[in-house]
C-alpha cells in the first residue's frame, strides 16, 4: 500500500489535465480565434456566393427584358400586317395608291424601326400568268416579270411593297413560292389561317455591300364570302399574302440600339445555336469574340413566335461584370477577422475572471428568460396572427391572434400539428393543395422567405378565407430550424380594393366620356389631369398637358396675368372666377388659334393644398349663332325695306291675302296690272277684286292654299288695256304650325315662254322623228333573216338603253368555207356611240378590206382584224373606244379562232356540259396597243353552243340594286342547252326581265346565241 505522500506526488489524471487545459485562458482564447476565423471564412464564401447569385439574377432579368421586348415588337408588327388585311377585307381589291396611302399613314420608318416594308404578294395560277404580267405592264411597269423564270405548279408575285424605294424595288415581281424556305412558311400560313414567320433567309433586297440576315412574316388573304373552316377550304380560298420582310440587324437595332448595357447578344434561327444559323450579333459581342475573352455569365433563351423559334444567347460584358459588388465579401472577411481577434481578447479576459463570468452568465440567463417572456408577451399582444414551424412543418408556437383568426380555442389545437394538413390543405375550389407546392414550407425547406396573397387558409369550422402571408426561415447557428409565419385575412381588403377599382373605373369613364373639358390644377397653376375632351378641344395630348402651367391655354393678357390671379385668391380668398358659376372667357389651342369657352372653376383643399377643378366647354358655335342672330336681326330691319324695294321692282305680280281673303300687300306690278292704287288694294276682298267669274275658276286653288297646300296653275288673264296674257300663278300658304294665316300670290307673265314652248315642242317632234329614223338605220345593220349559216345556227336579242344604242354585232360569211362572228360595245350611249358603231359596222363588211385579205381571198386572223380597227379608230380622233370580240369558224376542221379586246369573255358550253370562257386577246380597241393582241383557238364538236354578250347583261340591276352577275347568266345558259337558239334566248331574256322587274336597262343589252355543227 502506497503512502499518502506517495499519492500526493502522483501525476494528474488525463481528465484533470484536460480540465486545466480548457480553463487555461491562453488556450481558450486561441481556440475562439480559430473558430472565429473559420466562421469568417465561411461567411465570406457565402457573401461571395450571394453576390454572384444577385449578379446572375440581374443578368437573367436583363436577358428576359430583351426577349420580351423582341416578342412585343413582333406582336406590334403583326398588327400592322393585320391592318393591311383588314383593309383588303373591307374594301376588296385595292389600288397601288390605296396601298401606298395605308403604309404611308403607318410611317413605318419612324414607328416600326427594322421593318423593311409592308407588301402584298398575289397568288397566280399558271394559266393566269401571262395575263397577270400583261396587266402589270399595262399598269405602268413595262419591264415587269415574275422572277425567277421557269414553269411551276403555283406562282406568287410581289405586286405591292411600300415604301417603294430602290431597295424594295429589287423585290418587285419576285416569286417567294419559288424559294423552299419562304414557301414552307407561306404554306403554313395558308393552311392555318394565322401569321407565320419564316426561317432565316437572305432578302432579295440585299446588295453585296452590308448584307444582313433576314426573315419574313406572312398573313394569308382569303377571298371574301367563302368558307375557310378546313385546310382544304383555306387552300381553295387563298388569294395572296400580306407580308413584311425584315433585315435582322435593322430589326434588332430598332429594339436594343447599337449596344445593350452590359450584355452581348446573339440570335440564332432554330432551337440550337449553330454557327450557320446566326442571324444577329451585337457589336459588343462581336468585339468580345474577336478578343477571345470568356464571359463570366452566359444564358440561352428560346423565343417562340408565329410558328417559329429563335435561340437568344446572352453573354456578360466587362462593364456588367465591373458592376458586380465585391465589397461585401471583403467587408465580411475583414470584419470577421477583426471580430475574431476581439472575441479572443474578450475570452481571455473573461476566463481570467471566472467568478465574474459565472455571475455574468447567471445574469444573462435571467435576462434571456426575461427576453423570452417579453417576446412571448409581444407575440400574444400583437394583432397580427403569427405561428412557428419546425422543419417537419409542425406548429411550435402560435399567438392569440392566429387562434382567433383560424377559429381555434387553445394553442394545444395547433401545437405539434402539421400546419399544411391543418390549414393549407386545399385550394379555394376545394381541390387538393400538394404539400410539395406549399410556399409556406419553402422557408424552412429552402431557406427562402416567401410572400403570397393569392391563396386561402382554412378555419377550424371548415370555411376558408383569402389570406396574405409572409413565411421566413428561423435559423440557429447558421442552420434552418424552422419558420415563422405571419398572416392576415384580406377578404374585406380585396372586396374594398375591387369596389375602389370599380368606382375609379366608373369615375374615369365618366371623365373620359364627358363632352366638357375637365382639368384639375394645383395651387401653383400646374395641370394635374386633363380628360379626353380637354385634349380634343385644345388639340394637345395628355402628355403635353400634364405638369404644365395652365396659362399655356390662355391668350394674352390672361397668359401673363393668371399667376397673379391665383396668388391674389390664395392670399385674400376673394374670388373673381373661382366659384362664380359659368363665365365666358377666351381659350388658346395648340396652334395658337383662340376661341370662346364657358368656364366654371371650383376649389377644394386636400391635405392643406388647394386643388382647382375647371370645367369648360367650347361655345364657338353658340357664340357664332348668337352673333349670327344679332346680325340677322339687324339685317332683318334693313331687309324689310330692301325686300319691299325688290318686290316692287319684280316684273311679276306679288301679293298677300289673309285667311279671310282680304289683301294686305300688293307690289307695283300687281297694282299696274289691275289698275289699282295701294289704297284701293289694301283691305279689298278677293271675290270683289277678281270678279265672281274669275273667283269661281280660282276657288278650288284658293281653298287648297288655305288648307296649307301650295298651288301652281296656268291661267289666261285680261289686263286693263284689254290684252290677254298667259300667266303662271302660285298660291304659297303662310303657315304658323298647323294654322294657315293666309297665302302669297305670285303671278308671272309667261306669254313669251309659252310661245317658245310651242316652238320647242314642234322641234322635238321633228327630232324624235329623226332619232327614230337613225335607230331604224342602226337596226338595219343587225343580222338579217337567212344570215350566213356555214356550220352555225344563230339568233340574237338587242335591247338598247335609249332609242339609239352603242352595240353592234353580226354573223357573216367569209368566203365559201368560213363564218365570221363579231360583237362590238362602244363606250357611252346615244347618238355619239351609235355613230361610231355604224362606222365600225361599215368597216366590218365582208366585202371590205378589214375582214378579208383581197390578195389571198382568205379571212384575216382575228388578232390582225382587231389591230387594223385599233389603228382606224384611235381614241384621240373619235373620243371613243370599244370592246370587241371577233371569231372565225371553219366548219370543216371545227377550229374556232378568236380574239377578245376587253370584251366580256364569250361562254362556250360543250355538248358534254363543260363551260369555257374565251378570254385570250388584249386591251380595248382605240388605245393604240393593236400590236399586243394574241389569238385563241378552240376545237368545236357537234352540239357545242356559244353565248356572246355585252356587259349590260351581267350589270343589269334589280330594283334593290343587285346586279344580274356571271353566275346567273351561266346558270340560264346551261338551262337553255337543249333548246334551239330562239327558245334559248327567250329563256335568257325572260330571266333578265324578271330580275329587272320590267325596268328598262341602264346599258345596252346584246345577246348572240350560236349552236355549232360540222360539215
Amino acid at each position: 500500500m502506497k503512502s499518502p505522500i506517495a499519492n500526493s506526488t502522483e501525476r494528474p489524471s488525463p481528465l484533470l489535465r484536460l480540465q486545466r487545459l480548457l480553463t487555461n485562458p491562453h488556450f481558450a482564447a486561441f481556440a475562439i480565434l480559430l473558430c472565429g476565423l473559420a466562421v469568417t471564412f465561411l461567411g465570406g464564401r457565402n457573401a461571395d456566393r450571394l453576390t454572384e447569385r444577385l449578379a446572375v439574377e440581374r443578368f437573367n432579368n436583363k436577358a428576359a427584358e430583351i426577349a420580351h421586348a423582341i416578342e412585343d415588337r413582333l406582336d406590334t408588327y403583326e398588327m400592322a400586317l393585320r391592318g393591311g388585311l383588314s383593309m383588303l377585307s373591307a374594301v376588296g381589291p385595292v389600288s397601288r395608291d390605296q396601298w401606298r396611302e395605308y403604309v404611308g399613314k403607318l410611317n413605318v420608318l419612324r414607328n416600326y424601326p427594322g421593318i423593311q416594308g409592308i407588301g402584298y404578294s398575289l397568288l397566280i395560277k399558271p394559266e393566269d400568268l401571262a395575263a397577270h404580267v400583261q396587266f402589270m405592264r399595262n399598269d405602268g411597269f413595262p419591264t415587269y416579270a415574275i422572277r425567277p423564270p421557269g414553269e411551276r405548279d403555283t406562282y406568287t408575285g410581289i405586286i405591292y411593297l411600300e415604301p417603294f424605294d430602290a431597295r424594295n424595288q429589287r423585290a418587285f415581281g419576285f416569286d417567294m413560292f419559288s424559294d423552299p424556305i419562304r414557301r414552307a412558311a407561306m404554306e403554313r400560313a395558308r393552311d392555318s389561317g394565322q401569321t407565320v414567320a419564316s426561317a432565316r433567309v437572305t432578302l432579295v433586297q440585299e446588295t453585296d455591300k452590308g448584307a444582313q440576315a433576314g426573315f419574313l412574316m406572312y398573313l394569308p388573304h382569303y377571298a371574301r364570302g367563302v368558307p375557310t373552316f378546313t385546310t382544304e377550304e383555306r387552300r381553295a380560298a387563298l388569294r395572296g399574302y400580306v407580308y413584311s420582310p425584315f433585315r435582322m440587324n435593322d430589326f434588332m437595332l430598332g429594339i436594343v440600339g447599337h449596344s445593350i448595357a452590359g450584355l452581348g447578344l446573339e440570335v440564332y434561327d432554330g432551337a440550337s445555336p449553330k454557327a450557320e444559323a446566326l442571324m444577329f450579333r451585337s457589336e459588343a459581342q462581336t468585339h468580345q469574340g474577336a478578343t477571345g475573352r470568356q464571359a463570366l455569365l452566359q444564358t440561352m433563351r428560346s423565343l417562340k413566335f408565329f410558328g417559329h423559334e429563335w435561340t437568344l444567347s446572352f453573354q456578360s460584358l466587362p462593364e456588367f461584370e465591373a458592376e458586380v459588388d465585391r465589397t461585401v465579401p471583403h467587408m465580411v472577411l475583414s470584419g470577421g477577422i477583426s471580430i475574431s481577434l476581439l472575441l479572443s481578447f474578450v475570452a481571455f479576459s473573461l476566463l481570467n475572471t471566472r467568478t465574474k463570468a459565472l455571475s455574468l452568465a447567471g445574469a444573462m440567463t435571467l435576462e434571456l428568460r426575461k427576453s423570452e417572456e417579453h417576446t412571448r408577451l409581444i407575440l400574444e399582444s400583437t394583432g397580427e396572427p403569427i405561428y412557428g414551424l419546425d422543419t417537419k412543418g409542425e406548429c411550435t408556437f402560435c399567438n392569440a391572434a392566429s387562434l382567433r383568426v383560424l377559429g381555434y380555442a387553445s394553442p394545444n389545437d395547433l401545437l405539434g400539428k402539421n400546419m399544411h394538413a391543418l390549414i393549407h390543405h386545399s385550394h379555394s375550389d376545394g381541390s387538393r393543395f400538394d404539400v410539395q407546392d406549399c410556399r409556406i414550407f419553402r422557408a424552412f425547406q429552402k431557406g427562402e422567405g416567401t410572400h403570397a396573397d393569392d391563396e386561402v387558409l382554412w378555419r377550424a369550422d371548415g370555411t376558408s378565407f383569402l389570406a396574405e402571408y409572409w413565411s421566413y426561415p428561423q435559423k440557429r447557428g447558421g442552420q434552418t430550424v424552422g419558420a415563422v409565419v405571419v398572416f392576415q385575412d384580406i377578404t374585406e381588403r380585396r372586396q374594398a380594393e375591387a369596389a375602389l377599382r370599380e368606382s375609379e373605373g366608373r369615375l374615369s369613364a365618366v371623365l373620359e366620356n364627358a363632352v366638357e373639358a375637365i382639368f384639375t390644377v394645383s395651387q401653383d397653376g400646374l395641370i394635374h389631369s386633363a380628360n379626353a375632351a380637354a385634349c380634343k378641344i385644345f388639340n394637345y395630348t395628355q402628355k403635353e398637358l400634364i405638369g404644365q402651367n395652365v396659362r399655356m391655354l390662355m391668350p394674352e393678357p390672361y397668359h401673363s396675368e393668371h399667376d397673379g390671379y391665383l396668388a391674389r385668391y390664395l392670399s385674400t380668398g376673394a374670388p373673381r372666377i373661382i366659384g362664380q358659376g359659368d363665365r365666358e372667357v377666351i381659350g388658346k389651342r395648340k396652334d395658337g388659334s383662340v376661341f370662346p369657352v364657358e368656364l366654371s372653376v371650383s376649389d377644394m383643399v386636400i391635405n392643406g393644398e388647394h386643388l382647382f377643378t375647371g370645367i369648360l366647354r367650347d361655345i364657338s358655335e353658340r357664340v357664332r349663332v348668337r352673333e349670327a342672330m344679332e346680325a340677322a336681326n339687324e339685317a332683318l330691319a334693313k331687309g324689310e325695306t330692301f325686300l319691299k324695294s325688290i318686290t316692287n321692282n319684280i316684273p311679276g305680280l306679288v301679293g298677300y291675302w289673309n285667311a279671310e281673303l282680304y289683301c294686305e300687300f300688293a307690289n307695283n306690278a300687281y297694282l299696274n296690272w289691275f289698275g289699282k292704287t295701294p289704297q284701293e288694294m289694301r283691305g279689298i276682298h278677293m271675290p270683289e277684286f277678281l270678279g265672281q267669274e274669275l273667283f269661281t275658276k280660282n276657288e278650288k286653288f284658293i281653298t287648297a292654299a288655305l288648307r296649307g297646300e301650295p298651288q301652281h296653275f296656268e291661267r289666261v288673264l285680261t289686263k286693263t288695256d284689254g290684252s290677254q296674257r298667259h300667266t303662271l300663278s302660285h298660291y304659297i300658304p303662310d303657315t304658323d304650325g298647323d294654322v294657315v294665316r293666309g297665302f302669297f300670290v305670285l303671278v308671272n307673265d309667261v306669254t313669251e315662254l309659252k310661245s317658245a314652248q310651242f316652238e320647242l315642242e314642234e322641234r322635238q317632234r321633228h327630232l324624235d322623228a329623226d332619232m327614230e329614223a337613225a335607230a331604224e338605220i342602226q337596226r338595219s345593220l343587225l343580222p338579217k333573216e337567212g344570215t350566213c349559216s356555214l356550220g352555225v345556227e344563230a339568233d340574237y336579242r338587242f335591247m338598247p338603253s335609249t332609242i339609239i344604242g352603242g352595240d353592234i354585232f353580226n354573223v357573216v360569211c367569209l368566203g365559201e368555207q368560213h363564218t365570221g362572228l363579231y360583237m362590238v360595245d362602244v363606250s357611252g350611249h346615244g347618238v355619239p356611240a351609235a355613230l361610231v358603231s355604224v362606222s365600225v359596222a361599215q368597216e366590218l363588211s365582208p366585202n371590205g378590206a378589214v375582214l378579208m385579205d383581197k390578195a389571198t381571198n382568205q379571212p384575216r386572223s382575228p388578232e390582225i382584224v382587231l389591230g387594223l380597227l385599233d389603228s382606224i379608230f384611235p381614241l384621240e380622233r373619235f373620243d371613243k373606244f370599244f370592246s370587241m370580240v371577233y371569231m372565225v369558224y371553219d366548219p370543216d376542221s371545227g377550229l374556232l379562232t378568236y380574239c377578245n379586246a376587253g370584251h366580256p369573255a364569250p361562254l362556250l358550253l360543250r355538248a358534254g356540259g363543260g363551260m369555257e370562257h374565251l378570254e385570250e386577246g388584249g386591251t380595248l380597241v382605240g388605245m393604240g396597243l393593236g400590236s399586243t393582241y394574241a389569238p385563241g383557238q378552240v376545237h368545236i364538236t357537234e352540239g357545242d353552243a356559244l353565248l356572246i354578250y355585252t356587259d349590260g347583261v351581267t350589270e343589269l340591276e334589280s330594283p334593290e340594286g343587285e346586279q344580274y352577275g356571271d353566275q346567273r347568266l351561266e346558270s340560264a345558259f346551261r338551262d337553255a342547252q337543249e333548246a334551239n337558239p330562239e327558245h334559248a334566248l327567250q329563256l335568257i331574256t325572260s330571266r333578265l326581265q324578271t330580275h329587272a322587274d320590267g325596268r328598262p336597262p341602264d346599258d345596252d343589252i346584246s345577246l348572240v346565241y350560236v349552236r355549232f355543227s360540222r360539215i
